[in-house]
């Protein structure tokens, strides 16, 4: 009975998340006591399904209650996921799509740190629904689906390498992880990256030839996703190796390389060679930032703290010689030092694959420790899902109206007579008049210099040419003092300055 009542307050919350969209949807702000009432709803259905999860005695029960839940949560996640804020970097992957289907090309016209496969399929999106909100709706109906995909391929690898049990924890592990949820839910390489290199592996793991050049191929694909991708590929060569599967690791490299030889052609023949690698890679060995690392990953160690102390108790059934998921975690680890390193750069996005990797290190860890231990295992993992449920349910007060309201506004009210002076990056993305790099100027150009190119930003140059949309994320203080004829600057909860979106027809202030 009281699973009945848990999933009764996570529908009536998922329908009051409903309701405010559609309400917002018809040109009307979201109600902000909705939101409140959300996220009580919500954690109320979480705390007590995962209490009613833990008091039940049978394996049998327990399991056939998941095959309920888990299906109930994801639904409520997906209108969470659908109403979340638009961050700067699903706004740049969207603007970079946007202007591939518009016939722009890429690492030529105009700059792009990242290697194009998802940009390209994104721009399909456009190609299809043209210069409206449709498009980017599509693009985030997309990400969830990836997002479903990841956690199913989870199981399924899971469940492959171990059993059905050590599945059904993953899973309630990896949903439940605040930073897996927001950074594959958006609208971000990573996701779809880790989703190529999961299907991946797991066909290498079914253990039949005739899937390992798939897997090559699949392994190729996500380098041209993403180019961190490289050392998950190294990792699994590395592991087959070591295995003394030569035929599967022969298999994998020549699929590897014909995918990755003809992606590379294309690059070629489209002239876009010298261009490609200055951007994608020599620049990551050109970039500084004075931010340090550990104020990037503050607020994600945080969310990640119970999920780290799970990851401690379960590290001695790490066996990195032959469990892949093992050498994978070690591959991982390599990766955020590579990072760390080359571009002193860590996101949300780059714990995606992690989190998979050790979620089902943990699961791992619960099930086949002895009693006394899964006890202390249970409590601990009890809180951190009761924590990482009011992480998540922070998003219910995310909601990205405003922000599609604002690319509506441009799209039916502003033409290239127009200097828009644009507070909210959306307003650029149907733009190609966006007039710097979408990444911190104080950092790119630089290290775009580094590297060769003739590259320079004048902030009184730019402003006086027209149409022109200077965005704010990267500005000076003093530019944008300029920029608004103020000495002093005023700004909202967000640091943005408090004045009027569009400046039509406007001259620099004298």
């Amino acid at each position: 009975m009281s699973v009945v009542f848990g999933l009764f307050f996570l529908i009536i919350s998922g329908l009051l998340s409903l309701f405010n969209q559609l309400y917002s949807l018809c040109g009307y702000c979201s109600i902000v006591s909705l939101n409140e009432l959300k996220i009580l709803f919500f954690c109320l259905g979480i705390i007590i399904i995962l209490f009613s999860l833990f008091i039940l005695k049978s394996n049998k029960d327990i399991y056939s209650l998941m095959k309920i839940v888990i299906p109930i949560i994801l639904i409520f996640l997906f209108f969470i996921a659908f109403n979340k804020v638009f961050n700067q970097d699903e706004i740049e992957h969207l603007h970079v799509s946007w202007l591939i289907a518009n016939g722009g090309n890429v690492y030529q016209e105009f700059i792009e740190f990242h290697t194009p496969l998802l940009l390209f399929i994104i721009s399909l999106f456009f190609k299809v629904f043209g210069n409206s909100l449709s498009a980017l709706y599509a693009a985030r109906m997309f990400s969830f689906m990836i997002f479903l995909l990841l956690v199913y391929m989870t199981f399924i690898l899971a469940k492959r390498l171990y059993n059905k049990n050590i599945a059904y924890i993953s899973v309630i592990l990896l949903v439940f992880n605040s930073v897996f949820f927001s950074a594959s839910t958006e609208i971000l390489l990573d996701g779809f990256s880790a989703l190529l290199n999961i299907i991946a592996i797991y066909l290498i793991i079914l253990d039949k030839k005739k899937f390992a050049f798939i897997s090559g191929l699949l392994f190729a694909l996500a380098f041209f996703t993403t180019q961190k991708s490289a050392v998950i590929i190294i990792f699994v060569v590395l592991w087959l190796f070591f295995q003394k599967k030569y035929v599967v690791m022969r298999n994998v490299i020549t699929g590897g390389i014909i995918t990755g030889v003809l992606g590379f052609f294309m690059i070629f023949i489209g002239g876009l060679w010298n261009d490609f690698f200055y951007q994608t890679f020599f620049v990551m060995f050109a970039w500084h930032t004075d931010v340090p690392v550990i104020a990037m990953v503050k607020g994600i160690m945080v969310e990640y703290s119970l999920f780290i102390l799970l990851l401690l108790m379960s590290l001695n059934k790490l066996r990195f010689k032959h469990d892949i998921i093992s050498f994978l975690f070690l591959g991982q680890v390599l990766i955020f030092i590579s990072l760390i390193f080359s571009i002193s750069w860590i996101g949300r996005q780059d714990f995606i694959f992690l989190s998979i990797i050790i979620s089902i290190i943990i699961a791992r860890g619960i099930y086949d420790s002895s009693d006394n231990i899964k006890r202390f295992f249970i409590i601990v993992m009890i809180i951190y899902l009761v924590a990482s449920s009011l992480f998540i349910g922070r998003y219910i007060f995310s909601t990205n109206d405003i922000q599609l309201r604002t690319t509506d506004f441009v799209l039916s009210n502003s033409n290239n007579s127009d200097l828009i002076i644009d507070v909210k990056p959306t307003a650029a993305i149907f733009r190609k008049d966006t007039s710097f790099l979408w990444y911190n100027r104080i950092e790119a150009i630089p290290a775009m210099q580094k590297i060769g190119y003739n590259i320079s930003y004048n902030f009184s140059d730019e402003l006086l040419k027209k149409p022109k949309i200077l965005l704010r994320y990267g500005l000076l203080k003093d530019e944008i003092a300029i920029l608004y004829c103020y000495d002093e600057i005023v700004k909202d909860s967000y640091g943005a300055p408090i004045k009027p979106l569009f400046l039509y027809n406007s001259t620099r202030c004298t």
